[in-house]
């Protein structure tokens, strides 16, 4: 809430949820998923997870959502006023939102005992002027939890118009929209906008809503109003709609991915989609306002989805096919836009000392972006052009932000410049070695770095004198940074990496339990990859589980394996 308050809402919005998909998803998905609330454990130090922490957040955000902010405020006022200086529970949380909204929350406590990612099905059809949507929602098997209740679901929709004006709630309304909403759910306009927020509490449900303006679109699940997958088939002419007009930044921003995420996946299909919605976006952003907010988002919205979020959508895929297809959508739309994206980086540079508020923030953000997108279009023909365009900003830059950054690209670039790149290896940790954070990002950026055959350089990096297993900060920085970040070399197909790391834990067992446990996490997401990995993973963690020492590894891996 602190950042953002500070910088941008809607992008703070969009890291968090970023965060969601990539490792609470993936974590809700494997043999350690487990309720927000666990039921049992063997090593408590276990559940610090992204389960308790991020989607247990989460939990408290969707009582927001559908008390809306006041009454939210004021069962937060009762829950403190009676509970102050006790042991408080979940219930005891839950009974003040009950008690001030007049909700029946005996569905919603499902999030705190099921385990699991409820997927919401949407269909949707039109007759004339009235769209229907008829929602299911389902969640998969956990452990020790062969099927689930159906979870009270807070469903954010708003409608837009071919001109980008809200049609639903308040909003609607001041714009002279006269729309009907009918549905055997429960719903209201807690904030007076143009969202409605739909109380999903049952297995199926239809909204109907008539009298909608041509060429309207439905903006489905806005602000990212509840921790659930959405099967929405979307036309990519809906999507461009969104991503283009879309009043809430996290749905723009959505489309955006959608419409990128499925050329990633199919890099034979056509790209005309991707590039109508950069040349929009594009356009947009070189006549945005200097407001610390659309710069940022648009910066956001423009960014190529991982290839592990590409990944969570096809299960079983080559995650270096997709980060490779990812390179290669990077470059075609540098090269189709490459005008573009100078203006852009022009249009962003400054000569004013750092500043760290939230319109210069947005600037480089969007700048940063820029020069992803020139740097892929140009060093296929012009390697050192390539070579120059981040070199100039590493040299002339005045802070850390800028020079990580030029950094992590220059280190990106092909091997003919590897003597240049050990140059400026050596530069970055003489600039930054009394500052351990910034060694810890020197580490990072490293570990992270995508071109194939880097894990000689990793292996190094272990034997690294400012390399210490005792440090958590380090072995996060190199370790979990290779594991997590770089899927190109962690996943090389002869399970090499897999061998390291399994060396690396097993050491940091004796030193340090719960983050060799930690450390772990990326082997147990084996289910989600192709077969000849999963096997090697499988290999890997049953090596460790024989090998190891602490409950906590132990736990970890025996509970993988039992998969």
């Amino acid at each position: 809430e602190f950042s953002a308050a500070m910088n941008s809402r809607n992008v703070k919005r969009i890291e968090e949820v970023n965060a969601l998909r990539t490792t609470q998803f993936a974590e809700d998905a494997s043999p350690l998923a487990h309720p927000v609330r666990p039921n049992s454990y063997i090593e408590i130090s276990n559940f610090y997870t992204t389960t308790i922490y991020e989607k247990g957040a989460e939990v408290v955000r969707m009582l927001s959502t559908m008390l809306g902010q006041d009454k939210f405020r004021t069962a937060t006022d009762l829950y403190f006023d009676r509970h102050d200086g006790s042991a408080a529970t979940t219930e005891d949380f839950v009974v003040a939102m009950e008690e001030v909204s007049g909700l029946n929350l005996q569905r919603f406590r499902n999030w705190y005992s099921q385990a699991g990612t409820p997927v919401i099905k949407v269909e949707e059809s039109r007759i004339s002027d009235t769209i229907t949507l008829h929602l299911k929602q389902f969640c998969g098997p956990s452990p020790n939890q062969p099927s689930k209740s159906a979870f009270h679901i807070p469903i954010s929709i708003g409608l837009i118009s071919i001109d980008g004006r809200d049609v639903l709630g308040q909003a609607g309304t001041a714009s002279k929209f006269d729309v009907k909403v009918q549905s055997d759910l429960n719903f209201e306009n807690p904030n007076g906008d143009g969202t409605l927020a739909f109380h999903f509490d049952c297995e199926e449900a239809t909204i109907a809503i008539a009298g909608v303006p041509p060429k309207s679109v439905v903006s489905f699940l806005r602000g990212f109003s509840a921790p659930v997958k959405v099967n929405f088939p979307r036309s990519d002419t809906d999507l461009l709609h969104l991503a283009s007009l879309d009043t809430d930044g996290f749905a723009r921003w959505d489309a955006a991915q959608k419409v990128l995420g499925s050329m990633i996946a199919t890099p034979t299909s056509d790209l005309q989609s991707a590039k109508a919605l950069l040349e929009k976006l594009t356009h947009s952003a070189m006549s945005a306002p200097d407001d610390g907010e659309t710069k940022a988002l648009l910066a956001s919205a423009m960014t190529l989805p991982s290839a592990p979020y590409v990944l969570d959508q096809n299960p079983g895929r080559d995650i270096i096919e997709l980060d490779r297809s990812r390179d290669g959508l990077l470059s075609q739309l540098g090269i189709a836009l490459e005008d573009s994206w100078e203006k852009i980086v022009s249009h962003n540079v400054s000569d004013n000392p750092y500043q760290a508020d939230g319109k210069s923030i947005a600037r480089r953000s969007l700048s940063h972006l820029a020069m992803d997108y020139l740097g892929a279009s140009i060093q296929q023909r012009e390697p050192r052009t390539a070579w120059n365009l981040y070199y100039d900003l590493y040299q002339r830059c005045d802070n850390v932000t800028d020079r990580l950054f030029a950094f992590s690209r220059l280190l990106r670039l092909d091997a003919s410049f590897a003597e240049q790149k050990s140059v400026i290896i050596q530069d970055f940790h003489d600039r930054f070695n009394e500052s351990a954070l910034v060694t810890d990002k020197w580490f990072s950026i490293q570990a992270g770095c995508t071109v194939s055959g880097t894990l000689p350089r990793i292996i190094e990096l272990a034997t690294h004198p400012e390399f210490d297993l005792h440090n958590p900060n380090r072995v996060r920085a190199l370790l979990v940074t290779f594991a997590t970040v770089n899927h190109r070399e962690f996943h090389r197909m002869d399970g090499k990496s897999y061998s390291f790391l399994a060396d690396k834990i097993l050491k940091l067992d004796s030193l340090n339990p719960q983050l060799a446990a930690r450390v772990c996490t990326p082997l147990t997401r084996w289910q989600r990859y192709d077969l000849g990995r999963q096997e090697r993973m499988r290999d890997t963690l049953e090596r460790i589980r024989r090998d190891c020492q602490s409950k906590d590894l132990r736990e970890v891996t025996q509970k993988s394996l039992g998969a």
